[in-house]
């Protein structure tokens, strides 16, 4: 009778998957999962514990996170930019034409919404020195336009991730992630 020898860890999958830092642990998980479903040497199923127990013995480190994110800034860069015979000049040039308009737009929406502010701050003035005007409604616009200024900020912080123009665009905390997310 032949011996049940017990299922390890494909380890050499996991930490590729693990040092790219593109994955969350729980991604991991499901990466390794798919790859395994019908293997008979390895084990089919592992948990996040695992692999943190495992990346904090092994001394893993995600320390290419940062190689990966500049990789995928050039393929994009790259990718808008096809022609072969530009010089590095052209090629800054032609890749900064996109965020500069973006920055652009943002700074006339910045205006708009300050505009738009003054004219609410004006109306609210004049509600309050003459007694016939409801107050109700003017208090909708108020609460509209604080819904404006969150929407808009929102999407100015995404714009920056997007197209390189956020000073902070090497932080790897979940807010990032988030938006990142939602641009997708």
């Amino acid at each position: 009778m032949a011996a049940n020898k017990r299922k390890r860890v494909d380890w050499e999958s996991v930490e590729p998957l693990y040092r790219a830092g593109a994955l969350s642990n729980c991604e991991i998980c499901r990466q390794y999962a798919a790859d395994h479903i019908h293997s008979q040497t390895w084990k089919i199923v592992i948990s996040e514990a695992a692999i943190r127990a495992h990346a904090k013995k092994k001394c893993w480190l995600r320390n290419i996170a940062d190689k990966v994110k500049n990789q995928i800034r050039e393929n994009l860069v790259r990718g808008e930019i096809r022609e072969a015979a530009l010089l590095d000049p052209e090629i800054v040039l032609r890749a900064a034409e996109k965020p500069t308009q973006v920055r652009m737009l943002q700074r006339v929406r910045a205006i708009e919404l300050a505009d738009l502010g003054d004219k609410l701050k004006t109306q609210l003035t004049e509600q309050f020195t003459d007694p016939d005007v409801e107050v109700i409604p003017l208090w909708n616009r108020v609460q509209i336009f604080n819904a404006l200024v969150g929407a808009r900020d929102r999407l100015q912080k995404m714009e920056n991730i997007a197209f390189g123009l956020d000073d902070s665009s090497s932080d790897t905390g979940k807010d990032h992630e988030k938006m990142l997310d939602e641009l997708e």
